[in-house]
């Protein structure tokens, strides 16, 4: 199907866009919202107030109030019977938004002025409908978002020259914390260690390499070359190994043996 699509902001849901002349999303607020912080502070029975705890961000629901129309079908062709043109495009609606047993997920894309971001999310058919007029109807459709957070649709690639012992300074776009982040730092060394200034956070590898080391932070992977040797890998100060922060992050690399070679931190940002 050739959807057309009828708004310049809009989000679609596994390739199908929620603005069509057959429904139409009228509010992506809660879109734009961040999610609710999840763990507790310590409380001690007889210690006034509580000990400070790190939180980690929750998963997020949101709420999409849509309208649908009867009179055209989601391609912009006339329904004969404006009615029957309403029951049929919400059977049309509902079908795009039924999650299969076998899939965990559907991809939700907001498109949007500042750069289009992305989520996996977890969708249901029960749309709240209720009549507006005999060939239009309200409905909400309630999302889950997992991971709490929307990312760029594309990767951010920076590269940096590094040698045996280099500092630099990268700017992280978003308002939330990667935790998702490619480290690819080629060559031989006697070992690699990785420090986030800013917030001090290391991650380090005691190790030699002989062919280079690629670090996957959302897979607690480490790569010299083809061999696995994640059990290798040591951090400081955070238990998602090397995570970035929005804004600046003064990165010091130490290559100790290790020659000039360029180094690639890969992520996609992340907007809360």
């Amino acid at each position: 199907m050739t959807y057309s699509i009828t708004a310049t902001e809009y989000v679609d849901i596994d390739g199908v866009p929620l603005a069509t002349p057959a429904w139409i999303a009228t509010d992506l607020t809660e879109l734009n919202d961040g999610p609710e912080n999840r763990g507790e502070n310590l409380v001690i029975p007889r210690r006034p107030g509580a000990l400070f705890r790190p939180k980690v961000r929750d998963s997020k629901i949101v709420n999409i109030p849509i309208v649908i129309f009867g009179d055209r079908d989601p391609e912009n062709n006339p329904y004969a019977d404006p009615r029957q043109g309403l029951i049929e495009n919400i059977t049309r609606l509902k079908a795009a938004l039924y999650l299969p047993s076998f899939s965990a997920a559907r991809l939700l894309t907001y498109h949007r002025a500042a750069g289009n971001v992305e989520a996996s999310v977890q969708t249901s058919p029960k749309l709240d409908i209720t009549p507006i007029g005999p060939n239009t109807a309200r409905a909400v459709l309630t999302i889950e978002i997992p991971a709490g957070v929307l990312r760029d649709t594309a990767n951010t690639v920076i590269t940096q020259t590094v040698d045996d012992d280099t500092t630099f300074t990268i700017n992280v776009p978003g308002a939330g914390e990667v935790i998702s982040v490619s480290y690819s730092i080629p060559g031989a060394a006697n070992s690699l260690t990785v420090t986030n200034n800013t917030w001090q956070q290391t991650l380090s590898y005691p190790n030699a390499i002989t062919t280079g080391l690629t670090v996957n932070t959302a897979l607690l992977t480490a790569y010299d070359g083809a061999t696995n040797v994640s059990g290798r890998v040591q951090t400081e100060n955070t238990p998602f190994w090397l995570p970035l922060q929005p804004g600046a992050n003064e990165l010091r690399v130490l290559r100790p043996g290790g020659s000039s070679v360029t180094m690639t931190i890969s992520f996609r940002a992340v907007y809360l």
